[in-house]
């Protein structure tokens, strides 16, 4: 598909119930506005197609899944899940997830399937990179760069330092340890450790601290790291810096990134994921 297609359903109405059954709270009619309410509908589907892949091998029979979905419909997604798709696609329409989810679990409707729901957030994931490093090229091409003035002067003087790189867009960063595995093309997943900090010091997430390392796509990640894992040979560990345009921008992730942070990430490559 040569270019990105937006799934907008106006007041779709969905045949939930027959019979006397009656309706699982949260499923419904669905209306997907925009990019982002489509990514959260398809994500909410991807979602529950795993969760159900998840309890298929269970030891036990007459699993009723409309009475699991009946658990869920008054449950909050978590705030770092929801935080963190937001940044991927920049935007999460939480109600939309969770009526996605709730439709596929308890009646296996939902207007993507398996193959049309990683195509379209492909595309999106693509063209939002894209986006940002076209933008992000043409500010560094200038001479702008918008962080705030406490990263904008770290970055001036780390780039100084000899032990750290500098690449066209403005990433800068520095090798811990170089591998010598295979390096990541754009296409791939891979199996990672992180440690991310502001310039401050101040650590807003870590998978070494959750002792549990992160699995994801190239591409689904913010532009400065996507750049990084396509220079990294598996079983390096390098210290990214990176300006606030390749990462969350003026928008900010959340109450722990604030508008145009630089971010310091400490990146171990443990594999691809086959």
């Amino acid at each position: 598909m040569k270019r990105l297609v937006f799934f907008t359903f106006v007041s779709a109405m969905i045949i939930l119930s027959s019979g006397c059954n009656r309706r699982v709270p949260g499923s419904g009619r669905v209306e997907m506005k925009n990019s982002i309410d489509s990514a959260s509908y398809a994500l909410g589907f991807r979602e529950a197609n795993h969760f159900k892949q998840q309890i298929a091998p269970l030891a036990f029979e007459g699993i009723d899944h409309k009475e699991m979905a009946k658990l869920f419909s008054d449950l909050a997604v978590k705030k770092a899940f929801s935080e963190r798709l937001s940044s991927i696609f920049d935007g999460f329409n939480e109600e939309i997830f969770r009526t996605a989810f709730i439709n596929e679990l308890a009646y296996e409707f939902s207007y993507f399937d398996d193959i049309t729901a990683e195509i379209y957030l492909q595309q999106l994931i693509n063209k939002l990179n894209s986006d940002k490093e076209n933008k992000s090229r043409e500010m560094a091409k200038k001479g702008i760069y918008p962080d705030n003035e406490s990263g904008k002067a770290f970055l001036e003087e780390n780039a100084k330092r000899p032990e750290v790189s500098v690449t066209n867009s403005g990433l800068q960063f520095e090798i811990i340890r170089d591998g010598d595995g295979p390096i990541p093309q754009a296409s791939d997943r891979i199996k990672c450790h992180y440690h991310g900090t502001l310039v401050n010091g101040k650590v807003f997430d870590s998978s070494v601290e959750r002792g549990e390392p992160i699995v994801f796509g190239v591409r689904q990640v913010i532009a400065g790291w996507t750049e990084a894992l396509q220079m990294m040979p598996v079983g390096s560990k390098w210290r990214l810096y990176v300006p606030s345009y390749l990462a969350y921008g003026e928008n900010g992730a959340g109450d722990r990134i604030g508008p145009n942070e630089t971010l310091i990430f400490e990146v171990e490559l443990l594999e691809i994921v086959k």
